[in-house]
């Protein structure tokens, strides 16, 4: 059944599409976006809406009929260059299988529709791009005269090269992009044209010429892609060799090759775009995988614990439990306290995923007093000496998260500290640094390994679980919450020798 509205009823704003086998939600999507859709779940139905309805883009969901439908499909008239984009799970066979059919693009099912619709119009952009392109250069063989019709008003630069090289016609995008009149191109080398705007493009335009003008005397096109760090622009060079026959012979005798280049700067900013999205994307989903298996793990011990005592209570006679029943609750209460430090640092911990918090110039001594004040019982039970410098500089921060920061550091060196330790201590300084304050806090506990650093401060990472209990949360959210206010942080320590965890915070003078 095709759930598709007929031409009649729709004016299609941004194209046309055939969709096969996709999410109603997913249909809905595309036509708020202005697309006309076909959408059907029938492979044979697809196909003929395709042929009947030459659509500017096909959709398929990777299933089994894919090669049969995509083998079909470009058996169409125009089907050679029809763009089919195909949506599925993510799996490496799958798409490297797809890809090897001859489809355009491979997107992930679970993209949010609007990464979805932003990249269909990306793929029906650049097709229909390239077949300007395809058309340019035919223009260009065909006769002279079509050219300021046909060219002149294109946003890429097109230049046609002689047999020595030098421009013999450029269209009027040189001077759109501030490089030379056009009747003074004549005669110049590319790169010699290039070099007044964008020197070091000239200077890559020579290099790859100079490299690659063996094969295109002999008929192979050049296609490269160049940057240009000057005005940090990226640009495509495509150079072909101009066809000869008996028809247009006269017409490109003294001509060699047709340069063509393409400013595809915004095309990059949106690939990198959405690869930045994919990596955190994954980042995401391994962060996930971890916080579901250790959350499950460690917060199932001090349940067990507690139901594990409380139904002993259940068991025990008046007398037994007045006797005993206070050791029982003792542990009960201990367990629950546990489970609510586990979920207050999972709590914190989301908070300051997508946070952003206000910044302000904030003062320093009273947050070390205030973080310090969490520990004043555990400082005395263990008899931990605290040293605190005299003056801290002023820093830009969120102060409720640095108070955070420094709870937590002081918080790691107190767990680590070692049993038997016959002088513990800690000291806490800060000092100014170039542009940054820096904040350390030193312990005398039991140090670490310096393989074990660089994952002290990944989530659930927890190099001495037998010396504290804990889900090896409290370093990354001080690396979450230091990163998200432009600071670094890190450590310096030696097993035996104690630690020093530091961060800095941008100076506020």
């Amino acid at each position: 059944m095709v759930l598709g509205l007929d031409s009649e009823l729709m004016v299609s704003q941004q194209g046309l599409l055939v969709v096969f086998a996709a999410e109603q939600s997913l249909v809905s999507s595309l036509r708020s976006a202005g697309y006309q859709v076909y959408a059907t779940d029938n492979a044979h139905t697809a196909i003929e809406q395709a042929a009947r309805h030459h659509p500017d883009a096909v959709l398929l969901h990777n299933t089994d009929q894919l090669n049969l439908m995509v083998e079909s499909l470009r058996q169409l008239p125009g089907g050679e260059s029809l763009p089919l984009i195909v949506f599925g799970p993510v799996a490496h066979d799958a798409i490297q299988a797809a890809l090897e059919i001859g489809i355009q693009d491979y997107i992930p099912a679970d993209y949010p529709p609007s990464l979805f619709i932003q990249r269909i119009a990306f793929l029906m952009d650049h097709a229909a791009h390239d077949s300007q392109l395809r058309m340019t250069l035919a223009l260009v063989e065909r006769a002279k005269q079509e050219w300021e019709i046909g060219v002149d008003s294109l946003s890429e630069l097109i230049c046609v090269l002689g047999q020595d090289g030098r421009v013999m016609r450029t269209n009027r995008t040189l001077e759109t992009w501030g490089i030379a009149q056009v009747q003074d191109a004549r005669g110049r080398t590319l790169s010699g044209l290039l070099n007044y705007r964008f020197p070091a493009l000239a200077q890559e335009v020579n290099t790859v010429l100079g490299q690659c003008w063996t094969q295109l005397q002999g008929g192979i096109p050049i296609d490269a892609e160049l940057y240009e760090p000057t005005s940090e622009q990226h640009f495509r060079l495509q150079v072909r060799p101009i066809a000869r026959n008996g028809r247009h012979l006269e017409q490109v005798e003294e001509s060699m090759a047709v340069a063509i280049f393409e400013n595809i700067t915004a095309r990059k900013q949106t690939d990198m775009a959405l690869a930045e999205y994919a990596t955190e994307l994954e980042q995401r989903n391994r962060e996930l995988d971890a916080y579901g298996h250790t959350v499950a793990h460690d917060l199932k011990s001090p349940l067990n614990l507690i139901l594990g005592y409380a139904d002993m209570l259940a068991t025990f006679s008046p007398e037994e439990l007045a006797a005993e029943g206070l050791n029982g609750l003792q542990k009960i209460v201990q367990s629950a306290t546990h489970m609510a430090d586990m979920i207050d640092q999972l709590l914190l911990l989301a908070s300051t995923r997508n946070a952003t918090e206000q910044t302000n110039v904030i003062e320093i001594d009273p947050l070390v007093t205030m973080a310090l004040a969490r520990f004043e019982y555990d400082l005395f039970e263990r008899k931990i000496a605290v040293e605190v410098g005299a003056t801290f500089p002023k820093a830009v921060g969120h102060a409720p998260w640095v108070v955070e920061i420094f709870a937590n550091l002081i918080g790691n060196a107190i767990k680590y500290i070692g049993v038997g330790n016959e002088a513990p201590s800690i000291r806490i300084v800060g000092q100014r640094v170039g542009d940054f304050s820096r904040y350390e806090v030193h312990d005398t506990g039991v140090g670490i390994e310096p393989k074990d650093q660089d994952r002290l401060f990944q989530m659930f990472s927890r190099l001495h679980p037998t010396l504290a209990d804990g889900m090896g949360l409290g370093l990354s959210i001080v690396h979450r919450m230091v990163t998200q206010l432009n600071g670094q942080v890190g450590v310096e320590s030696s097993p035996g020798e104690g630690s020093t965890f530091w961060f800095t915070l941008p100076y506020a003078g």
